[in-house]
C-alpha cells in the first residue's frame, strides 16, 4: 500500500485551507510534498502556483494525535480489575543496618468482587519461601500462620486504583480469635503466647493496623495511583519508608518508554529532602532540622501491556541513604505466574 496519494491541484486551492482539511499543519504538508516530489514540484509559496500536483500522505497523525495515542497505551481511570492477572509471584528483599539481609517470596491470589458501587479486591498469600527455601524456625512459622489466619485481606479501592481502606476490618479479628487457640496449641511457649497477645492488639486498633497495611510496599507497588502514568511534570507523595513509619514527602518524576510494540514500561522516580535517620526507624518525628542526616528514594517501575493494559511485571525499591551509604533498602519485585 502506498504511503501517499497525489491530489489534483483545483484553481483557488491553498496549501493551508488542504492541509485544514485533512487535519495537517502547513509546513508539515509543504515537507512531506517537497521529499516526494523532486526538485521540480517543491512548495514555495501557500497559493501553489506552478503546481498541478500535491503529494498527500495516506496515514497521517498529527502530533497530537500521535501524544492522545501514546497515553491510550498506558493504564488509565477509572480502576479496573481487568489490569491484573489472578496470580503474582512475589520477591521481597530487605537489607538493615543492624541484621543480615532478608529475602523472602510467595504467591499473591487476588479475588476481585463489586459490592454495590464499591470495587472490592482481596489478596491472599501462599507458597512462602525464605532464601528461597521452606520457611522451618518456629517463630517464622508462627508469624507465617498468625498472618495467613487472618487472610484473605480485602479492601476498598479508589477510582484512580489505590486503596481506600480495608472492608469489614472487624471480620479479620474474628478470624484470627477464630483460630488463635489452634495456634497456641501447636507453637507452645510464652514466646508465642506474647506475640499472638500483641497481633490480637494490633487487630483491635483497626485505625493503625489499616494504616499499615495499605502504607505496605506491597500495597503501594500492586495499586499504584493511575493518575503517576500521566504525569508530565513533577509532583509531590506521601511514602512510607520503614515498617510503622510516618510517611515523607518525596518529589517525583515519570518517564514512559514506548518503543517495545507491545508494552509500556513506566518508571517514576523520586527523592525527599533530609530526614533524622532515628526519627524514621522509630516513627516518630521529632528532631530539629540540623539533626537531619539522611534523605529518602523511591524507584517504581511497571511494566504494561499496551492493548489490554495489564500489569505484566512491577519494582519498587525503597532506600534511607545516610551520609552517602544506604543504611535501609527494600526491594519487592512483582512478576506474572501465567
Amino acid at each position: 500500500m502506498s504511503e501517499f496519494f497525489i491530489y489534483k491541484i483545483q484553481k483557488g486551492d491553498l496549501l493551508s485551507n488542504i492541509a485544514k482539511r485533512i487535519g495537517m499543519h502547513a509546513v508539515d504538508l509543504e515537507f512531506f510534498h517537497n521529499s516526494k516530489c523532486g526538485t521540480s514540484g517543491k512548495i514555495y509559496f501557500d497559493n501553489l502556483i506552478g503546481l498541478s500536483y500535491l503529494f498527500i500522505p495516506v496515514n497521517y497523525q498529527s502530533e497530537e494525535q500521535k501524544r492522545k495515542l501514546l497515553i491510550n497505551e498506558r493504564l488509565n481511570s477509572p480502576f479496573n480489575k481487568n489490569f491484573f492477572f489472578p496470580i503474582y509471584h512475589i520477591k521481597e528483599i530487605i537489607n538493615t543496618f543492624s541484621t543480615p539481609e532478608i529475602e523472602i517470596s510467595y504467591d499473591l491470589n487476588l479475588i476481585f468482587n463489586d459490592e454495590r458501587s464499591n470495587k472490592i479486591v482481596a489478596f491472599k498469600r501462599d507458597n512462602f519461601k525464605k532464601s528461597n527455601q521452606k520457611i522451618d524456625s518456629k517463630m517464622s512459622n508462627l508469624a507465617l500462620k498468625t498472618t495467613q489466619s487472618i487472610e484473605p485481606i480485602s479492601f476498598v479501592t479508589k477510582q484512580n486504583g489505590t486503596i481506600d481502606h480495608i472492608y469489614k476490618p472487624n471480620e479479620l479479628l474474628l478470624r484470627f480469635l477464630d483460630k488463635k487457640e489452634k495456634i497456641q496449641d501447636f507453637y507452645i511457649g510464652v514466646a508465642t503466647e506474647k506475640y499472638l497477645e500483641n497481633f490480637e492488639n494490633d487487630l483491635k486498633n483497626e485505625e493503625k493496623f489499616s494504616k499499615t497495611i495499605i502504607g505496605s510496599v506491597l500495597i503501594k507497588t500492586l495499586f499504584p495511583n493511575l493518575d503517576w502514568f500521566h504525569k508530565n511534570e513533577p509532583w509531590n507523595e506521601m511514602i512510607v519508608f520503614y515498617p510503622n513509619s510516618f510517611p515523607i514527602e518525596v518529589i517525583c518524576q515519570a518517564q514512559y518508554n514506548h518503543n517495545d510494540k507491545n508494552q509500556v514500561v513506566t518508571t517514576i522516580e523520586g527523592k525527599s529532602e533530609r530526614k533524622n535517620f532515628s526519627d524514621i526507624i522509630s516513627g516518630k518525628e521529632i528532631s530539629e532540622s540540623y539533626d537531619f542526616n539522611c534523605h529518602t528514594e523511591i524507584t517504581l517501575e511497571y511494566i504494561t501491556q499496551k492493548t489490554t493494559k495489564k500489569i505484566l511485571a512491577a519494582n519498587c525499591t525503597l532506600k534511607i541513604i545516610k551520609e552517602k551509604e544506604i543504611a535501609y533498602s527494600h526491594v519487592l519485585s512483582l512478576t506474572t505466574t501465567l
